[in-house]
């Protein structure tokens, strides 16, 4: 019995934890809490799952980290029976991609980095960039329309 125990432990302490939830459509949130050693959960990844039948795939393990500006909170939608979603590369620079059922995955903006406010709702994505350095609304916000986003 406590041979079991610490096996059940170790196996915790070394893979994590993870939960999954839907996220709407055929679209599943995995979050994976990491342990080292004997220490509360250090840190955690997001990966976003497509699965439609008995088709399963990862699209991405970097996604959701956002960070930053209070305004600038997305980490995901569904437009159509797309998934946008932020995802952040091996320099933790931001970047806006969709996934689509019939395209996979598509990079839609890599310099979602370089916005200080973006909202998110029914009618798309509206990126405002800084204005001379500061977090000024963007007289000309860069926009990706839901129609657009459903599309691609």
């Amino acid at each position: 019995m406590r041979t079991c125990i610490v096996t059940v432990l170790l196996v915790l302490t070394i893979t994590g934890c993870a939960r999954l939830e839907r996220v709407g459509g055929p679209y599943y949130l995995r979050r994976e809490e990491h342990w080292h050693g004997w220490e509360p959960p250090s840190g955690s990844t997001w990966h976003f799952i497509y699965k439609d039948g008995g088709l399963n795939v990862e699209i991405t393990d970097r996604a959701g980290m956002t960070g930053g500006s209070t305004y600038r909170q997305f980490t995901h939608g569904i437009y159509g029976r797309n998934l946008a979603y932020i995802e952040f590369d091996r320099g933790y620079r931001l970047r806006l991609f969709v996934y689509s059922e019939r395209h996979g995955r598509i990079l839609v903006d890599p310099a979602y980095s370089s916005y200080w406010k973006v909202i998110a709702d029914d009618t798309g994505i509206t990126c405002h960039r800084y204005q001379e350095g500061r977090e000024s609304d963007d007289p000309t916000p860069v926009v990706y329309g839901a129609a657009y986003l459903a599309e691609l």
